[in-house]
């Protein structure tokens, strides 16, 4: 049976620092995922018309909601941020 390498020091700290990225930027607070951020070039709205209807339906309501959020300077209940595991796994 092979050993298992322990992630090295650099990537221990390359993790750390993604992760206070992530809750640094408050895009969780207001139940959005990186690809929600993304600048829509033309690849990007390609990629949009190409996914199935309930995937971007769901992309749509959180895009709507984050606005909403935004302008009445609210976030989310702590129950529904999203976590750095399911931000990396989307």
């Amino acid at each position: 049976m092979a050993a298992v390498a322990k992630p090295g020091f650099m990537a221990q700290l390359t993790n750390a620092a993604k992760r206070f990225v992530f809750r640094a930027s408050g895009f969780n607070q207001m139940g959005l995922y990186h690809d929600d951020c993304l600048y829509e070039n033309s690849d990007v709205q390609e990629a949009l018309n190409r996914l199935p209807q309930p995937i971007m339906n769901d992309r749509n309501f959180r895009m709507q909601r984050a606005l909403h959020l935004s302008l009445t300077k609210k976030i989310l209940p702590k129950e529904e941020w999203i976590s750095y595991e399911e931000w990396n796994k989307k």
